[in-house]
């Protein structure tokens, strides 16, 4: 037990954007059926470094984390209300709130994914100057937003809780307009627009 500690970690509950690491992919704890608790817990001093403190508020019971989550979920949300780089911040506040009890109407033990809307936001207020997007849900209940201009240009984003982002683009065919070409990009959320900027997304994206 010598390389056992005893910490109580804290976890940012007023900023939970920020708490968020997205260069881990164990993030995603909160979509895996593992028991937690909420008390200090023993853990290995070389486990704790650079962990998303989200990972140490854990209950005990599978019910109790869905109810953290769903929390975290709808505090984050309300947040969003006072992120005054989003100029439409009122209507995704209304739109995300329907997604979230659209997905509570379909099954009470589901939740919007927590790691893919803090995902989602970081991207918005990274890229504060795009037009309000179209907004859905996967099926894993992970945040895409969507974009459409003229000549059938179509940009999604499909935001994935590890912090990345699967992204398709949608352009006419220069040879037959009618037509479109369609191309795809992985990429971290806070790199994406730089990796498509070849296809000048940005020419109809943004207000």
């Amino acid at each position: 037990m010598s390389d056992i500690v005893r910490e109580t970690p804290t976890t940012n509950y007023h900023n939970p954007i920020l708490s968020f690491d997205n260069n881990n992919d164990s993030n995603r704890a909160w979509d895996r059926p593992i028991e937690y608790t909420r008390y200090p817990i023993s853990i290995k001093p070389d486990w704790f470094k650079d962990k998303s403190p989200l990972l140490f508020s854990t209950p005990s019971t599978q019910t109790d984390l869905l109810a953290d989550v769903e929390s975290l979920v709808k505090e984050l949300i309300n947040s969003i209300k006072n992120l005054e780089s989003i100029s439409y911040r009122d209507k995704l506040v209304n739109r995300l709130d329907v997604l979230y009890e659209n997905v509570k109407d379909e099954d009470i033990n589901d939740c919007m994914s927590l790691g893919s809307l803090r995902n989602f936001l970081k991207f918005l207020q990274i890229n504060n100057n795009l037009r309000y997007p179209m907004i859905s849900l996967s099926p894993d209940n992970n945040i895409c937003a969507s974009w459409r201009g003229e000549q059938n240009q179509v940009f999604s984003i499909h935001f994935l809780p590890s912090g990345n982002t699967n992204a398709v683009i949608a352009k006419p065919d220069y040879i037959n307009p009618e037509k479109k070409n369609w191309f795809s990009e992985t990429s971290k959320t806070d790199v994406l627009m730089k990796v498509v900027s070849r296809y000048r997304v940005t020419d109809w994206i943004t207000e």
